[in-house]
């Protein structure tokens, strides 16, 4: 297999504007600035959370476009493409965390959820109006927390402020078809999934890596997600394509090959079963 070749999509890193090294940045906006309208498509290597509460935004992560107003939620999770299209904000708060942030049992409990599944799509959450009462105490007890990094036992209290924010969010989005512990095999595959894709395609790869059989990993990932082994592979594999097919000036060929493709034709053949279309056909149509 190749290995991992350079996508040319630019990708942001965490800095801070202060440049203080703790992993977490809250930033409150009175309007989207001109230039992050006009920005070109790019990756994060942290989780974002865009919080509008008064206004509208059009934004797009990984081909999906959304349309957000007053009190929408956007998550976006480390390594989508993102996009901001158009915005007329007049009040908004975006949250940006590194994982680092969490400690390991934290970790495990965000890891618990479907959301922070390696794969898992961003998406919007409109709370229901019930609930935007409690939500405004939440987010006004996490900014209040912000703006005192001299209080004693910061980092520790900021951690649980923010779990208990994304939390609650977790709870108006869909659930995974069974619970999925935070040391099971669904979570270390994921896990793994996402450190090897470029290099390792087949499934036994990943069922001896992970000291279980073929069988038993597919059992298991089709209980807890509706999908199997293979099915996770390729689709990994396809999104990664897309986004260098439309986001970046790589060949179809360098594609393939930052993919662990030495063949390309044999690369043409997968993305066009999965996606109906070749890929020079895809990013004809969809290139922006």
């Amino acid at each position: 297999m190749a290995n991992e070749n350079p996508s040319s999509i630019p990708s942001l890193p965490f800095i801070r504007p202060d440049r203080k090294q703790f992993p977490f940045e809250l930033i409150k906006l009175d309007e989207i600035p001109q230039k992050w309208a006009q920005c070109q498509p790019h990756r994060h290597d942290y989780y974002e959370l865009w919080i509008i509460k008064s206004g509208h935004s059009v934004q797009s992560v990984d081909f999906v476009e959304y349309h957000l107003s007053d009190g929408d939620i956007l998550y976006i999770p480390p390594g989508s493409v993102h996009q901001i299209s158009a915005a007329t904000v007049s009040e908004a708060l975006i949250i940006l965390a590194k994982q680092e942030l969490f400690d390991v049992e934290q970790a495990s409990l965000l890891r618990n959820h479907p959301g922070f599944l390696p794969l898992y799509a961003s998406y919007k959450v409109t709370l229901p109006s019930g609930e935007t009462e409690v939500w405004q105490t939440q987010l006004e007890s996490l900014i209040t927390l912000y703006e005192k990094e001299d209080y004693p036992s910061y980092k520790l209290l900021m951690q649980y402020q923010l779990v208990g924010l994304m939390l609650f969010i977790y709870q108006w989005i869909e659930q995974p078809k069974q619970p999925i512990d935070s040391n099971s095999l669904v979570l270390q595959f994921t896990k793994l999934l996402e450190t090897s894709y470029r290099q390792e395609h087949s499934v036994q790869y990943y069922a001896e890596a992970l000291s279980v059989s073929s069988r038993k990993l597919n059992q298991q990932l089709k209980a807890a997600t509706g999908r199997g082994t293979q099915d996770w592979l390729i689709d990994r594999v396809i999104l990664e394509a897309r986004r260098e097919l439309i986001y970046s000036d790589l060949s179809v060929k360098e594609v393939a090959f930052g993919l662990g493709f030495q063949d390309n034709f044999y690369f043409s053949r997968i993305f066009k079963r999965r996606i109906g279309q070749s890929p020079d056909r895809f990013r004809q149509e969809h290139k922006q």
